[in-house]
């Protein structure tokens, strides 16, 4: 397996392991908010915004965020 080095000066984000090894979220959940964990603290969470920034749709990312609350 290759190994990946991220190196750690600017622009990153440390999140928690706890969501990332829940089994019951999906990997697209698990990316979603670590996306999202990414932002600014002062950003304001639009569906639609979230979807002119990446491949899935408004209706993936509204059943992401649904899996997400449960």
């Amino acid at each position: 397996m290759k190994k990946i080095v991220v190196k750690k000066k600017t622009d990153y984000t440390v999140i928690s392991n706890v969501f990332l090894r829940d089994e019951k979220l999906s990997l697209k959940s698990k990316g979603l908010l670590a996306y999202v964990l990414s932002l600014p603290n002062d950003w304001v969470l639009y569906v639609s915004e979230l979807a002119n920034h990446h491949k899935d749709g408004t209706s993936a990312i509204i059943v992401h965020l649904r899996n997400l609350q449960s």
